[in-house]
């Protein structure tokens, strides 16, 4: 309850309540010893605990020893029946907080008080005490003290927060109560000032230096000298965000009248980095008094010499304001308010769904407030976009992203940048393999087509002009059409010469003209990310990654082997600078559709999947029977992920360590493994023949494409195969014939398609006619009359990407077609006796489907029985030729790789608020 007038502390009489202050009420009041009129701090009793008394007794030695005209004068310090009180002088004026209120100070009384500021922290600063709670509340503008140039006199206040730094060499303080060896009060990552005004390393909750205090002079002075707050938001995460990534408009923007050299100035005192700022006020300082003599001279045009003493003037109340800035308080934090720091928290999918993959699709709102992913059904299997809110805690799904019988699962969201429209690419069933880019407006739910191109999706992104650019993985490169909808233009061509196969994933940068893309190669080694322009047909490389995101204003992320990386990137220059530091580890991906699951907001917020223990670290190749009862595992550790057993059985074919694997073959009875390739190139999908004595295998180590190579299984010199890619092929081998005479193979160019060829000599390869469907992973029967395939033709909404096992005759694909997955389906195997078909399901089972003949000649399909439950990352969009299992050649056992830490656990999605809080 604040105390009455009237009422006696000791010798001082309250007069009336005049403030409250960040640790206590402050009265106007009567020295009635010495009558003078005095300021009265109390500590109220709801604050009395233990470890306010102590920063209440803190403050009051801090004042004692700080002995200043430019800093509140501390009478006396007392207890009253209970009561703790600070006797300070009184001030008439009005605090800079309340003067800003009515508008920016002019150029001259703003370095006059600069000046004096600093000069008040340079005092503190050589006593080794950091005020860490400076702002304009805390700067009175009196009317008392001695004339001044530009008619300013301050007084800096409340040293409530203030630190003693007693592991720095410092004058002994001038008042014996002082401890030399005064105990932190601070807890160790604890965020203490107002926000407003906080440097970014107190965000962070690591420990304040006089640096801080340099950032906090600095928002404060560009407050006095703009009339607005340098870190401005909505809420308090987004002012968060911006404190640590965001730097203020430049005042000459704002003011063009002031000296341009201010923003110089400013720069420093506000970089993000204090090793970046102006190291010490005590030399600022003098520099300020100098320009405060040249400013109080000076007319609306100063001249040049004037220009460079404001200068010095900006540059030390640019480091004060830093300084200040770093204290958010924790004595002025409500329940309603934000995280004040490093905040990170784990959001898993909604109640009876899973992620879609294990690198879900998922797009950050520009905000950072919003967040949309991808997630399926465990019990329908239905998939669509969900948008989860950060302040909520329950997701919702999206109207009009949900898989059709006529478009697939949404993939590659990206947001409108005011947020109100979300982006989306399905693709198109039941009449070629073609990309359909949408958008759906997020207040009233209403979806339109943008436009269609051929082949897989590869996203899009918006600019705030109307304008959005579309990519497949075909090879037109990307595309800009209206955000309306309209037929689409190349805005990149590929580059032949560099072998290039695609331009994937456009995301336009802050200004809507650039933007950068992802080019994919034949050599995998050579993908990289690049910025281009809608106005010029220039680009810059920027770095060889598969994929990455901007993260306003100026930084990269982008993946380099398991890590997310972070680097500057000079938006003036479109080059990156600095070294890369990174961010975190192992982020979930499914690298060879070149889509990493992590996505960043322009607010510092990001978010990310990790790979769980099913995907992480070595994996092991063990047996398992029909029943899923695991046998013996494989004595040594892999890396592979796809394997292919031997006719025989006795040894099973590998690729080690992508994305630049070799060959290996392990034989099952010795336990030992034995290299065959050791090219520089990626070498993989291995192939047996029928004896075998001889593999294929796909290597992008031509000049052109991704081709087919053969070799002697026990590892003497590869040759290429006579079939050669065009320079945009990716040639994948995927099986041979018993007789050892034919070689079906899957070639890529934007989508995938089958063909054959007779081995032994130069025969014309014959495209197996599967339609004009993506068609991915196939195995032929062991009597060569079926072709077993994993194709987008059937449309199914229910999983798998829309993907089913189909079955045809083969080589002649007339006659009839067969269906053999019912809700999706990948990965098929064949019995030896072909008398079995097994494939996975979408929910990660290995379904076993009885095949006969009739006496037409007609195969006849049975109904799938579950044998047993594989590892959820094995359930991916299908790749050409990664097989995770295999069977034995009577069905009763199957070879399958699994991680050698197994888990059930669905990881969740990783949010950071304040991101780059983690570099180091």
């Amino acid at each position: 309850m604040p105390l009455t007038p009237g009422t006696r502390l000791g010798v001082y009489e309250v007069a009336a309540q005049i403030g409250e202050g960040g640790m206590g009420e402050v009265y106007r009041g009567s020295d009635t010893r010495l009558n003078r009129t005095v300021a009265i701090k109390v500590l109220p009793a709801h604050l009395a605990n233990a470890e306010m008394k102590q920063r209440f007794e803190r403050e009051a030695q801090t004042i004692a020893g700080l002995n200043h005209p430019h800093i509140c004068t501390l009478y006396d310090v007392g207890n009253e029946a209970g009561v703790d009180f600070l006797v300070m002088e009184c001030l008439e004026g009005e605090t800079l907080a309340s003067r800003l209120a009515r508008g920016p100070l002019p150029l001259a009384e703003a370095i006059v008080a600069a000046s004096q500021i600093g000069d008040a922290l340079d005092k503190a600063h050589r006593l080794g005490v950091i005020h860490r709670d400076l702002k304009p509340a805390n700067v009175m503008l009196t009317t008392g003290g001695s004339a001044r140039p530009g008619g300013v006199h301050v007084k800096l206040l409340d040293f409530g927060l203030a630190k003693i730094r007693t592991s720095e060499p410092t004058r002994p303080m001038s008042v014996s109560v002082m401890p030399t060896n005064a105990k932190d009060l601070t807890m160790v990552g604890a965020v203490l000032g107002t926000l407003q005004y906080m440097a970014p390393e107190q965000l962070e909750g690591k420990d304040a230096d006089a640096r801080s205090d340099i950032f906090a002079f600095g928002a404060t002075l560009y407050e006095m000298l703009t009339g607005r707050k340098a870190f401005q938001a909505k809420s308090q995460v987004s002012l968060m965000a911006s404190i640590l990534e965001h730097d203020p408009p430049s005042m000459s923007t704002l003011l063009p009248a002031l000296p341009a050299a201010l923003d110089e100035i400013l720069e420093g005192c506000l970089a993000k980095d204090p090793e970046e700022r102006w190291q010490s006020i005590r030399d600022v300082v003098h520099q300020l008094k100098r320009a405060t003599q040249t400013a109080s001279a000076a007319g609306p045009r100063p001249s040049p010499g004037v220009v460079r003493w404001e200068r010095f003037v900006w540059i030390s109340a640019l480091v004060l304001v830093a300084a200040a800035g770093a204290w958010l308080g924790v004595r002025t934090r409500t329940p309603t308010e934000g995280p004040r720091a490093l905040v990170r928290f784990d959001m898993p999918p909604a109640d009876g769904t899973t992620w879609s993959s294990e690198a879900p699709r998922m797009a950050l709102s520009p905000d950072g407030e919003s967040l949309v992913y991808a997630a399926v059904g465990v019990a329908d299997r239905k998939e669509q976009f969900w948008i989860r809110r950060l302040d909520a805690p329950d997701p919702k799904p999206i109207a009009g992203t949900e898989a059709t019988a006529s478009a697939s699962a949404p993939q590659s969201p990206f947001w409108s940048p005011n947020g109100r429209v979300l982006g989306f690419v399905s693709q198109k069933i039941g009449g070629g393999a073609d990309s359909i880019f949408r958008t759906v407006d997020l207040s009233n739910g209403f979806v339109q087509t943008l436009c269609e191109l051929p082949s897989n999706n590869a996203g899009g992104s918006l600019n705030a002009e109307g304008v959005a650019i579309v990519a497949s993985q075909g090879s037109k490169g990307v595309q800009r059409v209206s955000a309306s909808g309209g037929v689409p233009s190349p805005v990149t061509v590929l580059d032949e010469s560099q072998h290039e196969v695609a331009h994937l994933f456009p995301q336009f940068l802050p200004d809507g003209r650039h933007f950068l893309y992802h080019a994919r190669t034949t050599n995998r080694g050579e993908w990289a990310v690049y910025l281009a322009s809608l106005d010029t047909k220039a680009r810059t490389k920027l770095v060889r990654s598969d994929y990455a995101q901007f993260a306003a204003p100026d930084r990269l992320l982008y993946v380099r082997g398991d890590g997310l990386m972070a680097q500057r990137l000079d938006l003036n220059t479109l080059t990156l600078v600095g070294e890369p530091v990174l961010v975190t580890r192992s982020v979930a991906s499914v690298r060879p559709n070149g889509r990493v699951a992590f996505s960043v907001s322009n607010t510092g917020v990001l978010a990310y999947k990790t790979l769980g223990d099913a995907t992480a670290g070595a994996r092991r190749l063990q047996w398992f029977d029909r029943q899923g009862k695991p046998g013996p595992a494989l004595a040594q550790p892999v890396t592979a992920v796809t394997l292919r057993l031997s006719p025989d059985g006795t040894r099973v074919a590998i690729a080690e360590n992508p994305p630049n694997s070799d060959l290996w073959t392990y034989d099952l009875a010795r336990g030992i493994k034995t290299r065959l390739t050791s090219d520089p190139a990626a070498d993989g999908d291995p192939v047996w023949t029928s004896d075998g004595s001889r593999l294929f295998f796909s290597s992008n180590r031509t000049s052109t494409g991704a081709a087919i190579f053969e070799m002697p299984s026990n590892g003497s010199t590869a040759e290429q195969v006579f079939i050669k890619p065009e320079a945009t092929d990716l040639l994948t081998p995927l099986d041979v014939s018993l007789d050892g005479t034919l070689l079906v193979f899957a070639r890529s160019r934007g989508t995938t398609d089958l063909w054959w060829t007779v081995l032994g000599r130069e025969a014309k390869p014959v495209r197996y006619g599967t339609g004009t469907f993506d068609v991915v992973q196939a195995a032929l029967s062991p009597d060569g009359r079926w072709l077993a395939y994993v194709s987008n033709e059937a449309g199914s909404a229910a999983g798998s990407y829309g993907f089913q096992v189909m079955v045809q005759p083969f080589p002649d694909p007339t006659g009839g077609k067969l269906q053999i997955s019912t809700d999706g389906g990948t990965y098929p195997r064949w019995r030896r006796d072909g008398r079995e078909l097994y494939y996975v399901d979408p929910r990660s089972r290995l379904m076993a489907v009885p095949l006969s003949v009739d006496r037409g000649g007609a195969l006849q399909a049975g109904s799938g029985t579950p044998l047993f439950q594989l590892s959820f990352f094995v359930v991916q969009q299908p790749r050409r030729s990664s097989f995770p299992y295999d069977a034995s050649a009577d069905g009763q056992r199957f070879l399958v790789s699994l991680p050698e830490r197994e888990t059930n656990e669905v990881r969740p999605i990783t949010v950071t608020l304040n991101w780059t809080a983690t570099l180091k």
